[in-house]
């Protein structure tokens, strides 16, 4: 079971809430964020790819971030297409 767009959320939140707290001259210049996974979502409960892409789209626009997606052995293109973040900054690699 993957909860891909759970653990996707989650760590947008976390990393969000971080940035908030520390003092701004602390605050990273820059946040890029990569997404690796080996497995397809099947299992999130809290986030849809909807929110995801709204989320992504954020915090690309408004602070800069920048989202990588690597992914094991699937049709990255087709996840990062509802994920919102750009086919140039998709990979697709082969586990071994």
């Amino acid at each position: 079971m993957t909860a891909l767009l759970d653990a996707i959320g989650r760590t947008i939140e976390r990393v969000v809430l971080e940035h908030k707290e520390d003092e701004e001259n602390r605050r990273p210049s820059k946040t890029i964020f990569v997404i690796t996974t080996d497995g397809l979502e099947n299992a999130s409960i809290h986030f849809s790819y909807s929110k995801i892409k709204e989320m992504i789209t954020y915090e690309e626009k408004e602070y800069g971030w920048e989202f990588m997606f690597l992914g094991a052995n699937f049709d990255v293109f087709h996840v990062t297409d509802k994920l919102g973040i750009r086919r140039q900054r998709a990979v697709r690699y082969s586990r071994s």
